[in-house]
Formats: C-alpha cells, sequence, structure tokens
C-alpha cells in the first residue's frame, strides 16, 4: 500500500482538495461542545484539536494537542448514508386518476471525512445488510456507491471504546479511500484507492520512511491497550444462545427506559417503520420511511397481538442481534465496538456489561 506523509498544516487543504473534486463533504464539526459530523464547505470548518471525554452516560470534549485525533461523537456514517427519513413515493391525483413519482436515490457524491476506524467497519456491516444480496435498499445503494471514505485512525480511544476487541480498530486496514494516522510531525496518509491518490495530488508531501510505518504502528497499538472497554468475543453467539433465559435480561429492564437513544447512535441499527402521509384535501399522499427501534412498544405489535410486550424481552432482542443473530444472518457481528450505546444511554447502561453478567447468572 503506498504511503505519504503530510505536515499537519496540510489537513484543511485536503478537505478542500476533497471538495473540489465534486464531493458533499461531511467532517466533524465542533457543536454546543460535542462533535457532530456536518456538511462543511471549506477545510476551515473542520474541528481540530480536541478530544472526547467518554463514560457510561456521559460525553464531554476538552481541548488537545493531537489535531485530528478525536473519538467520534453520537453521529456516525449511517446518518448520511442511510438517513432517518427518506420519503419513496408520492401519488398526485390528476382529473380522475393518480399519478405516482417516485422518489430520486441519491445521485450526489458525498465524502465521509475523518470517520474512525469503527465507523468504516460500520459501513461494511451495513453493506452486507443493505447493498448486497436479493433485497439491495436502492436509496442505500445510490447513496453508498458514491461515497468517498476518509478515514482518521486511532490513537487516543474513550473510556467507551471496545473495538479492539471486535477487530474493527483502532486502525483501519481496507475499504478506505485514504487513512491518515496522526504522528509528532505531520500525518501518515495511506492510499487504499485512485480516487485516495488524486485527492492528494496537489499537496505538499513526501514518500513515507520505514520509521513513519514504524511510528504510526507504535500509536495505533498504543490505543488498543488504552480502550476504555473489552469483550470477550470468543465463542461468543454460542454462549450467549445458551442464556436466553438468563434472569439477568430482566434485572437489566429494571434501569432501562426503552428510549432507543442506543438504537438511534448505533451506526448499524437499521429498523424502519413505513408511514403514509395523505394531504387534508385528498389530492396527494406521501410514503416516508423513518428509523424505529426493537425497543419501542410498537415495533412488535402486530395484528392479533404482541410478541414482544415486555421491556427486558425488547433488551434481549437487541443485544442478541448484535452478538449472535447477525453472525447467522450475515456472517459478521452487528457491534463494531465504537461504545455509543454505552455513552448516549441517559441512565448509563453498559452493553459490554450486560453480555457479561447474562452469561454469569445461572438459569
Amino acid at each position: 500500500m503506498n504511503a505519504f506523509v503530510i505536515g499537519k498544516d496540510q489537513l484543511k487543504g485536503l478537505l478542500n482538495e476533497v471538495k473540489e473534486l465534486g464531493y458533499n463533504v461531511v467532517a466533524p464539526v465542533l457543536e454546543d461542545g460535542v462533535l457532530r459530523l456536518c456538511s462543511v464547505n471549506s477545510g476551515d470548518q473542520l474541528a481540530t484539536n480536541v478530544v472526547t471525554i467518554q463514560s457510561p452516560g456521559k460525553y464531554a470534549t476538552k481541548e488537545s494537542e493531537l489535531m485530528f485525533s478525536f473519538t467520534h461523537g453520537p453521529d456516525s456514517p449511517k446518518r448520511f448514508l442511510y438517513p432517518p427519513l427518506r420519503k419513496t413515493w408520492k401519488m398526485e391525483k390528476d382529473g380522475g386518476h393518480f399519478e405516482l413519482k417516485e422518489a430520486a436515490c441519491g445521485g450526489d457524491k458525498i465524502a465521509l471525512f475523518g470517520i474512525k476506524p469503527c465507523d468504516l467497519a460500520s459501513i461494511e456491516v451495513l453493506d452486507r445488510t443493505l447493498l448486497r444480496g436479493k433485497y439491495a435498499d436502492p436509496q442505500y445503494t445510490s447513496i453508498r456507491t458514491n461515497a468517498a471514505l476518509i478515514v482518521a485512525n486511532c490513537i487516543e480511544p474513550s473510556g467507551t471504546c471496545f473495538c479492539a476487541s471486535m477487530g474493527t480498530g483502532p486502525r483501519a486496514k481496507a475499504g478506505f479511500d485514504l487513512a491518515l494516522t496522526e504522528l509528532p510531525g505531520g500525518f501518515l496518509v495511506e492510499l487504499g484507492t485512485e480516487l485516495g491518490e488524486q485527492m492528494i495530488a496537489h499537496l505538499q508531501k513526501r514518500a513515507a520512511k520505514p520509521e513513519d510505518q514504524k511510528d504510526a504502528d507504535r500509536l495505533t497499538e498504543a490505543a488498543r491497550s488504552k480502550m476504555g472497554r473489552e469483550l470477550d468475543t470468543n465463542n461468543l453467539r454460542d454462549r450467549l444462545y445458551a442464556h436466553l433465559e438468563s434472569p439477568e435480561f430482566k434485572e437489566i429492564a429494571e434501569r432501562c427506559l426503552g428510549c432507543a437513544n442506543c438504537t438511534n447512535v448505533c451506526p448499524t441499527c437499521f429498523c424502519t417503520m413505513v408511514q403514509d402521509i395523505p394531504s387534508l384535501d385528498g389530492r396527494t399522499s406521501e410514503r416516508q420511511v423513518t428509523w424505529d427501534s426493537c425497543f419501542t412498544y410498537q415495533f412488535a405489535q402486530v395484528a392479533g397481538g404482541h410478541f414482544r410486550p415486555e421491556l427486558w424481552a425488547r433488551y434481549r432482542q437487541w443485544m442478541n442481534h448484535k452478538f449472535a443473530y447477525w453472525l447467522d444472518q450475515f456472517d459478521t457481528f452487528g457491534c463494531i465496538g465504537c461504545g455509543r450505546c454505552i455513552t448516549w444511554c441517559p441512565v448509563g447502561i453498559d452493553v459490554t456489561e450486560s453480555v457479561k453478567d447474562v452469561q454469569e447468572v445461572k438459569q
């Protein structure tokens, strides 16, 4: 893999170069003390010299000497590749008949700039679910195939990160156009595609030396040892299947609010609901697809009854889907170890602890 080193003063210029290639650039921006992913017009809007402090139910940011080695905020690539509200079609009355107009599917080129390796892995999980196979989602496919991916490898993980346990970080190995690793004197830039090569074509750079690669290896390996959480995934699916009736699920549900925060910030949850919205005059109707959650009471409510009426059963469904059922469906874990569900849970429920506790309590 070809690699170069650019100065830290070239970072904003890199974003501007991506913009010049015709991409709508989505990058981390500091907004009200939170790192958000937003569409930006130039590198001057980029959040720099800031890191996050995360623990169960708590989130904060602080200034840092590190220029671009933050841990993510609540937003993930899913928000842009699989938006929370999508229109699929609109029906309009024309005289004595109705005309059906399908919604446009994506089309704009989007560049996700500075996403973390765990979020890169989340895109691969979504691809298996929504892009490949017999029932691909056309809107996701359209947006995804026009997406460029620029990764910022982790050297400063947060207190809720456990990507090392899930094998999704702290360093990206493949699947990106560019991967950046912050070194003491600049950024190691690894090229993943010809598009990535175009992005850095006009930047001041030098070929990476063996010592640059060693520095990047050392820093990302150190990040592995600084993870705030860990999870033993060895034979995890079978261990969870053996404890499906664990009473610990009910103990966890005593704290759970059923608010669905965990699924909203999760970069791989893909549950949706469909709504038909008619106009008051009866001349038009619009179909919308919105994010939903297996934590909501209505999600498992069907004609004739409810197959998951109790909150503990909904928590069990969510946790086992991430760490067991997904392996059966897509041959991968549904969790990428980003820790968002821990950080943004109002009562600080820690899924890594939940997985451990479920297996320890006798049924």
